[in-house]
């Protein structure tokens, strides 16, 4: 067994409140869109908004760390984050656990009060208001981040015996956190691995490849977030599924679930059965497919 407790000083009493905010031409609008093509002859097929199409996946992948890696008796969710991810998480929690409780921590109090109505509701389970971050994952069986942090929201130090935690992107966590637990797996890949980067190339959040131009000045201002070792080298879930990499083997044991980079083809997926869905029920718009080809090649 690894230690399940780390010393950590200087941190505020709550966590999280360095937070990433985007926007699309106004805060409180967004842009997300998936095109999905077809194997078959290379057409543009769809065009579909992502704001809630986007939870299904990660939702789902999250939902297959809690199958494969918790204690199969786990029945109480500690949940930080009251947002679409944390619905779609705790859904899919529910798909694969009989999960019971769920205590919920979020600075903004009246998201996690709806988020407590709603899943207590819809899952007929016990929902709880957590009073702090501490708080909500004292006790539980399984532990969920799922917050548009920028910094670190669970510390290595709250971990338990038996506990599985799992995450929505990679600053929710300590960097050690992979080396504190007993059994640590990633979704997949985010993006490819280069030995060597150009001066304008950086790996930033949740460990993705970017190009940024401008000045050395300019690009020093861009924040970065570049992934330890034990992460980039961590096992993915298809490890786990086909035996190259070991799973959990005790009640005792703690897991971590690094929900982040891609498991197949999970989002491609989740977009054709809706595209197939809007098309058996008559939803959305028809634009011509020849507006998108062209008779010049590339």
């Amino acid at each position: 067994m690894r230690p399940h407790a780390l010393r950590h000083g200087g941190m505020p009493r709550e966590h999280g409140r360095i937070r990433e905010n985007k926007y699309a031409r106004a805060p409180g609008t967004f842009l997300g869109l998936l095109f999905l093509f077809s194997a078959k002859d290379a057409t543009p097929v769809a065009m579909i908004n992502d704001g809630l199409l986007q939870h299904m996946p990660v939702g789902g992948g999250a939902g297959l760390g809690v199958k494969y890696l918790s204690r199969p008796d786990s029945s109480v969710v500690g949940m930080i984050g009251s947002g679409g991810m944390a619905r779609a998480y705790l859904d899919a929690f529910c798909h694969v656990r009989s999960i019971k409780k769920i205590k919920i921590w979020s600075p903004n109090t009246a998201n996690a009060q709806a988020y407590a109505r709603e899943v207590a509701e819809r899952h007929g389970v016990e929902s709880q208001i957590a009073s702090s971050a501490r708080d909500a994952v004292r006790g539980m069986d399984i532990v969920s981040c799922c917050t548009s942090t920028n910094e670190p929201v669970f510390l290595n130090e709250w971990l338990e015996p038996g506990m599985h935690v799992t995450n929505l992107t990679s600053s929710e966590f300590q960097p050690s956190l992979p080396q504190m637990v007993d059994v640590a797996v990633r979704a997949g890949e985010a993006t490819p691995r280069l030995e060597r980067l150009s001066e304008e190339a950086e790996y930033f959040r949740a460990g993705f490849l970017g190009y940024v131009a401008g000045t050395p000045e300019e690009r020093a201002l861009v924040p970065k977030l570049t992934l330890s070792a034990n992460v980039v080298n961590m096992p993915h879930l298809v490890d786990l599924l086909t035996g190259r990499a070991q799973g959990r083997t005790a009640d005792d044991q703690t897991t971590f679930f690094l929900n982040v980079g891609a498991i197949g083809v999970q989002f491609e997926g989740v977009a054709a059965a809706v595209y197939h869905k809007a098309r058996e029920q008559g939803l959305g718009s028809e634009i011509p497919t020849d507006w998108f080809l062209q008779d010049i090649r590339d």
